[in-house]
């Protein structure tokens, strides 16, 4: 008896795994992926170090957040924007301000509205970040990508120079370093800034900076220059 009992598991064993065999390919999360996805799955699998794999793993199985993020404009566009945001009807032309932010030295920021206007198409900033200094010109839209040529005019003196679009093109920064600070210092002493470039954006934009040498000192001497 118990030998029938036993032979006829065996004879059924077969059709009662196969359904949940079927069900387990069909729900087989590796059967949604993309071939995209997939390739960006093998890849992280290079990955030696945990961090950086678990990153790249995220991203893989997110690509959407991955494009979303891209096309947002940094901190940096965000600190330019803030300060502004507080501008009062009573404010100079060009509002230097203080502040600190959490884990970081402190803030020290100017910034003057493109065309003398608020809210402008563009800002003008100088900051010192972490004892950084940045030179930029930030927009409400992003404008371009990759390096940009282009001419400051200041009262007769013409500077030529290459800048960089960051931010997702957000926010177009000067050459960091003593590079940067020696540009910004050829701007003492005028009263306009005139930014002349092929890019529609850059065109013509003005800028009032009339004492931007007296105003940039608390700044100047945060950054230690």
């Amino acid at each position: 008896m118990k030998l029938k009992v036993f032979m006829a598991m065996i004879f059924f064993l077969p059709f009662i795994n196969a359904p949940f065999t079927a069900a387990a390919e069909k729900t087989s999360p590796e059967s949604s992926f993309t071939d995209e996805v997939k390739t960006a799955l093998l890849a992280c699998r290079q990955q030696s170090s945990p961090l950086p794999r678990l990153q790249c793993y995220d991203q893989a199985w997110h690509p959407e957040i991955n494009v979303y993020q891209a096309d947002r404009p940094d901190r940096y566009w965000l600190q330019i924007m803030e300060q502004e945001k507080q501008r009062q009807s009573g404010d100079p032309v060009m509002i230097l301000k203080t502040f600190n932010t959490e884990g970081s030295a402190g803030i020290v920021m100017l910034t003057v509205p493109g065309n003398g206007n608020y809210p402008a198409r563009a800002i003008f900033a100088i900051s010192c970040i972490e004892n950084i200094t940045r030179m930029q010109i930030a927009f409400t839209a992003p404008q371009g990508k990759g390096d940009q040529m282009l001419e400051m005019h200041a009262d007769g003196k013409v500077l030529t120079s290459r800048w960089f679009w960051r931010g997702s093109g957000y926010r177009l920064e000067a050459s960091r370093g003593l590079q940067g600070i020696a540009e910004i210092q050829q701007l003492f002493g005028a009263k306009e800034l005139v930014i002349s470039s092929d890019q529609p954006a850059l065109k013509d934009l003005r800028f009032r900076i009339d004492g931007l040498k007296q105003a940039l000192e608390p700044l100047r001497q945060a950054c230690h220059w």
